[in-house]
Formats: C-alpha cells, sequence, structure tokens
C-alpha cells in the first residue's frame, strides 16, 4: 500500500511537471503584445546597462582589439558574423574587410561609442 501511494504521488508530479513545461513552451510561442511605453522601457534599460568608459578604458580596448593577430579576427567573424564570413569565403570581400568589420563588432560589444569605433576602426 504506502509503495503503491509512493508510486501515484511520483506520477502525479511528473504529469504536473510536464504540464508546466508544456504551458512555458505556449508562452515562449506567443507574440509579446507591445504597449506604448515599452520601447521607452527598453532603451533606458539598455542605457542603464552599458557602462560609461573613461578616455583610458576606450584607448586600453582599442590597443586590445588592434593588437590581435588576423587569425583570431577571421575566426571572431566565424563565430559571431556568420553572413560576413559567407561572404569571405565566397570571394565577395576581402580578408582585411572581414578583419574590420570584426574589430568593429568587438569594440562594440565592449562598450565603445559608435562615433569613436568609426574614428579607430572605419
Amino acid at each position: 500500500e504506502r509503495n503503491s501511494s509512493v508510486k501515484e504521488e511520483h506520477k502525479k508530479n511528473i504529469q504536473i511537471e510536464t504540464e508546466q513545461k508544456k504551458e512555458e513552451k505556449k508562452a515562449k510561442k506567443q507574440p509579446i503584445q507591445s504597449t506604448g511605453n515599452k520601447p521607452k522601457e527598453v532603451k533606458q534599460i539598455k542605457q542603464t546597462k552599458q557602462k560609461v568608459l573613461s578616455q583610458s578604458e576606450i584607448m586600453d580596448i582599442v590597443n586590445e582589439i588592434m593588437g590581435l593577430d588576423d587569425q583570431t579576427l577571421i575566426y571572431y567573424a566565424y563565430v559571431h558574423l556568420k553572413p560576413a564570413y559567407r561572404d569571405y569565403n565566397k570571394g565577395k570581400i576581402t580578408s582585411d574587410q572581414l578583419i574590420e568589420l570584426s574589430r568593429k563588432k568587438m569594440a562594440e560589444e565592449k562598450g565603445i561609442p559608435k562615433q569613436l569605433i568609426n574614428k579607430y576602426f572605419g
């Protein structure tokens, strides 16, 4: 009797877990309904997440990126810039162009403002 009640309880727990997973999947598939305030909230969140870098920190990042060898930057493009890497493989862009794109993307991810990215890498 005790064994059977434990088994039944276990089955119920499994059923509950599977139902919860199904509900989570449905929630993920449903489109997010936007309200008028959402874009502003998202912009504010992005701005607060982005750390303001000092000039010396920016120069350290620039020097670090400029010091990377070409193979590392091409591999970075392979991982993070798939369409550009495909174009490079097809001969549509040169390795120098791919490296420039990689440096710009890397600087952007490190938090350097776009104006400075264009100044140093473009």
